[in-house]
């Protein structure tokens, strides 16, 4: 069941982070990262419709405000699923022994260190931000 707990929550982290770091691995031109597809929507959107320059004044803040939105739906999502993993290891380390539990938390930091470097990779050696890993 520790196993189990473990590769799930390997698999949800790993595609947290990958979503998260997708736009380097799509191929090129296909997606944009988040806070480049808001000009990228106005520029189609004013070729394809041939917006007046009033239009696009008043198309921008509506893009805007709806890449906030999505943003923080995005951050609470993330935070969502942060309390699920929380729960969950809360729930199988009451059924190990502490001996299991010792090494259930060494599999954790295995973990949380390649994600870790995953990401300084992905980053360029940079500390990605956000609270520093546990």
């Amino acid at each position: 069941m520790a196993f189990a707990g473990v590769f799930l929550a390997g698999a949800v982290c790993g595609g947290l982070v990958m979503q998260r770091a997708g736009n380097i691995f799509r191929p090129a031109g296909r997606f944009a990262p988040a806070e480049g597809f808001w000009p990228q929507m106005l520029q189609r959107l004013a070729a394809r419709l041939d917006l007046t320059p009033e239009q696009r004044e008043k198309i921008r803040p509506i893009l805007r405000r709806t890449q906030e939105e999505v943003q923080t739906l995005r951050r609470a999502q993330f935070a969502g699923v942060g309390r699920a993993m929380e729960r969950m290891h809360a729930e199988i380390d009451a059924l190990l022994t502490p001996e299991q539990r010792v090494k259930l938390e060494e599999l954790r930091s295995r973990f949380r260190e390649r994600v870790e470097r995953e990401r300084r990779e992905l980053r360029g050696g940079q500390r990605p931000p956000g609270p520093p890993p546990r």
